[in-house]
């Protein structure tokens, strides 16, 4: 055991996702509802309401938070999958209910949609600002649960929905409960490039999305769907 740490304040804090930069930097996502975490650095320094993102990165050693910060809005938010970019720039996925979650000029979705959406925010190494930031969903809820970086600097977003009305891109449709989906947010979050819906009449949910040669996405998760989808096939973009 090279460290081990806590980080948490009177509340319940969960961590639900971690990344690494080359120089040993660990960065975690998840939520809070303590409204009294020991914020360092901070983009947001009190929560905001009923629980918030919770973001953090250690130093290599495990001695120190190089920063601790809130985010969110006035209804409750969690970030289920961070990645980190080859410049260190952090990237975060997850979901909201606030109506005032924030986002930024030039965002591909200014505005909720549903019961809950997914969300996308792009901060720089220091946590300190928000490169960009946008809702994704449609009319029911959405969640974003994983992330990866592509070599052009887009952001691919996995994650499951009951929107009938998500913004899918090649024609799939929504089959039933929730779907899960692929979706490619462009380089400075203002166009949603690609979106998929994945998924059967049962529930679908994609929890894990990777990068392979070949400009291949590789994503995992689970389905109860019994009927076999041709959706379920490896894809191309």
């Amino acid at each position: 055991l090279l460290y081990s740490t806590l980080l948490g304040g009177t509340g319940t804090d969960t961590a639900a996702s971690v990344a690494a930069d080359p120089n040993g930097d660990a960065c975690i996502a998840g939520r809070t509802d303590s409204p009294n975490l020991s914020t360092n650095g901070a983009l947001q320094a009190t929560p905001a309401r009923n629980g918030n993102v919770l973001l953090a990165c250690l130093n290599p050693s495990g001695t120190a938070w190089n920063f601790v910060t809130y985010l969110g809005g006035s209804g409750p938010d969690e970030a289920n999958g961070i990645a980190l970019d080859s410049v260190g720039d952090i990237y975060l996925t997850g979901d909201t209910f606030s109506p005032n979650f924030p986002v930024t000029t030039g965002a591909y979705q200014k505005t909720p949609r549903g019961n809950y959406d997914a969300f996308v925010v792009k901060l720089d190494p220091t946590g300190s600002a928000i490169l960009f930031s946008t809702y994704l969903g449609g009319s029911g809820s959405d969640s974003g649960t994983t992330i990866a970086i592509d070599a052009a600097g887009n952001t691919w977003i996995g994650g499951y929905t009951a929107s009938v009305d998500f913004p899918a891109t090649d024609g799939s449709t929504f089959h039933g409960y929730y779907d899960g989906f692929i979706g490619q947010v462009r380089a400075d979050g203002g166009a949603l490039m690609s979106a998929s819906y994945i998924g059967g009449g049962g529930d679908d949910r994609c929890f894990g999305v990777t990068l392979a040669a070949g400009n291949k996405i590789v994503f995992v998760g689970y389905t109860r769907s019994e009927e076999h989808t041709s959706e379920l096939q490896s894809r191309q973009y």
